[in-house]
């Protein structure tokens, strides 16, 4: 644990369980959420103790303070990685934090908390009634796979799917989430209008939408500027899926799709990047349709490696079958590559449609669908040009670092 000298400065309290820099997903917007409200406050910032070391490694960060609440990551049979697994433990670390919040309490005045990470809405935390007001979110996870994108997924992968439908039941009715949720000192902020609206569903009075928490900071935007782009005259074109490997984000459908866009491109060249429980198979799946050679799979990829790859891609992969709004296609808008993608959860609102939705309309398969959109970009590049142009003007306004610092500021001031 951190020290911090008790004076009459109020403070700000985040909880940031997923939190470390250079990061993608809630690790990386918990980072940024404890940046930008440290430009107007003073921050107190509690994250789980695996996060320490990344945390000190990177450079201090002014105006905060850090804490590390530990919790141990096996807890009986189950253990972190798993969907049950992360939700037991962060209602474990939750409850450690919730202690060492009312000790700080006493000692120094806390103007509000903040649950900015593990990104759930139907997480039940306990922080509605220590005595100060309490923003929780942005939170997401209200998306649903439509019936046409839940054919052919394998028993783990349905099994998970009743979890998660599970947990939304039961964390949602626990008197933690209807305290918090019924209080009227506390705002929960969704990032996506589905997530909105099972919330409001669940008995929530005051609810705002915003978006994911990711923004893209100048520093990002000039870094992602600088990646020297490599020419590919003779080459067939190069596509990218990118990701951690979980059943839902449909890492298996751009597989399939991949071998029917092979069969029209033979040169054509699909590159895999990230990890998960998924991981064995699909490289599998790769071997069974004959694509090993085709595919390269970068499973220990680091952020600079993922980036540069991206950067010199001819198209970018998004097959979720449900998502809140990854934080990689504003990057992608950024470096200009053409997206396709399904038109699932939060996508359109994040991308502003800036992309090639597949057509599940169409009564094609959702891989061939995909594959049919992919090939459709590939083959007329200038036919791309606005949707390109309109993406990186609409990534940067909406995940601009200036409207998350307002958007903090706002959620700050209408509960405090």
């Amino acid at each position: 644990m951190s020290e911090l000298d008790n004076n009459a400065e109020s403070c700000v309290l985040l909880l940031v369980y997923d939190c470390q820099p250079n990061a993608g997903s809630d690790p990386g917007i918990g980072w940024q959420a404890v940046i930008h409200a440290a430009e107007s406050h003073q921050v107190l910032a509690l994250t789980k103790a695996r996060n320490q070391e990344a945390i000190e490694a990177a450079e201090p960060v002014p105006n905060v303070t850090w804490f590390y609440v530990d919790v141990a990551e096996k807890m009986g049979p189950l253990s972190t990685g798993s969907s049950l697994g992360d939700a037991v433990h962060n209602v474990l670390w939750l409850r450690k934090a919730r202690e060492l919040t009312k000790d700080l309490l006493k000692s120094h005045d806390i103007r509000l908390t903040h649950y900015v990470t593990f990104s759930a809405y139907w997480m039940p935390v306990p922080f509605a009634d220590v005595g100060v007001p309490h923003v929780f979110g942005p939170v997401s996870g209200g998306e649903s796979e439509p019936a046409s994108l839940r054919g052919g997924q394998s028993l783990s992968a349905r099994l998970q799917e009743r979890v998660r439908t599970t947990l939304q039941l039961v964390g949602t009715r626990t008197p933690v989430w209807q305290r918090m949720a019924k209080s009227p000192s506390t705002l929960m902020v969704a990032a996506t209008e589905a997530t909105a609206d099972r919330m409001w569903a669940a008995g929530a009075k005051n609810v705002s939408v915003w978006r994911v928490g990711f923004s893209l900071t100048d520093s990002l935007i000039k870094e992602l500027a600088a990646i020297e782009r490599n020419v590919r005259p003779s080459e067939g074109p190069v596509l990218v899926t990118s990701g951690r490997q979980l059943h839902w984000k449909g890492h298996d459908l751009a597989i399939d799709a991949f071998a029917t866009i092979s069969s029209e491109m033979p040169n054509a060249r699909l590159i895999v990047i990230g990890n998960g429980p998924e991981h064995d198979a699909l490289v599998e799946q790769a071997a069974r349709l004959h694509l090993s050679g085709k595919i390269e799979f970068l499973p220990n990829a680091s952020r600079g490696t993922e980036r540069a790859r991206l950067a010199n891609a001819d198209l970018f992969l998004f097959p979720s079958r449900r998502d809140s709004g990854s934080t990689l296609l504003p990057l992608v808008q950024i470096l200009r590559v053409p997206i396709v993608a399904f038109d699932t959860g939060a996508v359109s609102r994040v991308t502003g449609g800036h992309v090639r939705f597949a057509d599940l309309t169409s009564g094609q398969s959702p891989a061939v669908a995909l594959a049919q959109a992919a090939l459709d970009v590939l083959g007329n590049p200038s036919d791309n040009v606005s949707m390109l142009r309109e993406g990186h003007d609409h990534a940067r306004e909406l995940f601009g670092e200036q409207a998350a610092k307002e958007a903090i500021n706002t959620w700050y001031e209408q509960v405090a």
